[in-house]
């Protein structure tokens, strides 16, 4: 995929690019990261969040969880709050997750991750939709267009012109399987 367009992602339309890139080449810039919730939420407290430099995408270095799912719609999101609130008006957000290994063993049942914001006082949720992630097959690239959400939207006051929170959620399937500790890489957050 040949990028034609002045941004600087590997997609090739033109939505405005803001000139952030994380690569989290370096343990620093993957500090910021938090798990924000978990459901249940013992699954948080029984989670892992770290930096390594053994995976990535394009470049070595990436965030690590180790989440130890067991039932089916659970859920862990990461965040990073935003130094200053960013006007995303137009813009698409672009994040590589890979499920290394575990989750589930039901093919026809995958996992899966949604890319998400927040905005205003309120942290107004909006997010890019269900993405499936199956063990083994690599990296995926997650987008939010952030004025145009193409999942699930909070409320009417969510504002793409006061971005706080940026994020991503990882979920099992609703469908009985056999689950299982799941080891979940994210890297290259642009936007």
């Amino acid at each position: 995929d040949t990028d034609t367009d002045t941004d600087t992602d590997t997609d090739s339309d033109a939505e405005v690019d803001l000139g952030v890139l994380v690569g989290f080449d370096t343990q620093t810039e993957a500090d910021a990261w938090v798990i924000e919730y978990s459901d249940p939420a013992a699954l948080a407290a029984a989670t892992t969040l770290t930096w390594t430099d053994a995976a990535g995408s394009p470049d070595a270095g990436a965030l690590q969880l180790e989440i130890p799912y067991d039932d089916i719609e659970q859920k862990l999101a990461i965040q990073v709050v935003l130094p200053a609130a960013v006007d995303m008006t137009g813009v698409v957000i672009e994040i590589m997750v890979n499920l290394e290994s575990g989750m589930t063993d039901n093919a026809d049942a995958p996992g899966g991750a949604k890319l998400f914001v927040k905005s205003g006082d309120d942290s107004v949720y909006a997010d890019n939709g269900w993405t499936n992630l199956t063990a083994g097959t690599g990296w995926v690239t997650l987008m939010l267009d952030v004025s145009q959400p193409q999942g699930w939207i909070d409320n009417a006051d969510y504002d793409p012109a006061d971005i706080r929170i940026i994020g991503v959620e990882i979920v099992t399937s609703s469908i009985a399987s056999t689950f299982s500790p799941a080891t979940v890489f994210v890297d290259t957050l642009e936007y």
